[in-house]
């Protein structure tokens, strides 16, 4: 098997998410303890890990839909490059050492991975094709990355960290359906689109345009929110609203507009714009968080 086709299967552009992880620790100005590295960098791996073997089991559901379109149809179980047996056995060898990772942590964080992986698989064999339960499945199992990173930390999470990282994967899955949609559209037609995705394309437009603006608010009134600024010590960390929101409507833009049909983690990759908002928003949040005379 081919290295970039062996990548493409067990979908490692993705582990860029798991970084979420780290958010608690970040957030709470201790991402410098080396005490407590060793354990996140093995959550991380054993989301890694696992995440992977789910995403080979829903590619295997997937793969005769993923036919009809025009990107996913690349994928190597859709594309025949790689057989059914051979991914199964990735995706069990996989899931072999994330659990075996997930064992060492510790034992909360062993069955909160069991969690991700039951809900991943009613996920992929009937719950990804319930409108609006779909996308609160996907929204769930980063804020579990969320909870562990906390977890391990001992860090306590505050709801605006669980309500921000839900509205933020509200918003992806909701534009990842919005670019499937409109490309299978595009190929299979309306009838047969609407047996794959429970979706309209007015509705999702609304979705995408009322969930940006509310991610917008929520995170204005966090960085105005009193705890905030006691835990940070100034008054200005409302400027880190400015890269979201940029950011924010920029992904929007590209998806609605521009009608991208990139996952939300290529687009990330590809938009020097949105690249430039993330490291603006991670200098800052690490300027107000790590630097001790704001």
């Amino acid at each position: 098997m081919k290295c970039s086709v062996f990548i493409k299967l067990v979908r490692a552009e993705d582990y860029v998410k798991n970084v979420l992880i780290f958010a608690p620790v970040f957030f709470a100005g201790k991402v410098t303890d080396s005490n407590l590295l060793p354990s996140l960098f093995a959550a991380f791996a054993a989301f890694c890990l696992i995440s992977s073997s789910v995403y080979i089991f829903n590619d295997y559901l997937d793969r005769e839909f993923d036919k009809l379109h025009a990107i996913k149809k690349y994928r190597p179980q859709a594309a025949g490059t790689v057989k059914g047996k051979t991914a199964s056995f990735i995706a069990l060898i996989f899931l072999l050492f994330g659990e075996m990772v997930a064992w060492w942590i510790g034992n909360e964080s062993f069955w909160i991975f069991q969690i991700y992986i039951f809900q991943n698989i009613l996920y992929s064999i009937f719950l990804k094709k319930i409108i609006f339960l779909d996308i609160l499945i996907i929204s769930l199992g980063y804020v579990w990355r969320i909870y562990m990173g906390g977890q391990i930390a001992d860090v306590p999470i505050t709801n605006w960290l669980y309500l921000m990282t839900i509205l933020i994967m509200l918003t992806l899955s909701l534009g990842k359906r919005f670019t499937d949609l409109n490309v299978l559209e595009s190929n299979v037609g309306n009838h047969s689109r609407a047996m794959i995705i429970p979706y309209t394309n007015k509705l999702l437009k609304v979705s995408i345009s009322a969930i940006v603006f509310l991610n917008m608010v929520v995170y204005v009134f966090y960085t105005i929110y009193p705890n905030t600024i006691n835990r940070v010590g100034s008054t200005w960390y409302f400027l880190t609203a400015i890269p979201v929101g940029i950011g924010l409507f920029q992904y929007a833009r590209q998806i609605l507009k521009i009608k991208n049909s990139v996952s939300p983690v290529q687009l990330l990759f590809q938009d020097n714009i949105l690249k430039i908002c993330v490291l603006v928003w991670l200098l800052a949040v690490a300027f107000f968080n790590y630097s001790p005379n704001v």
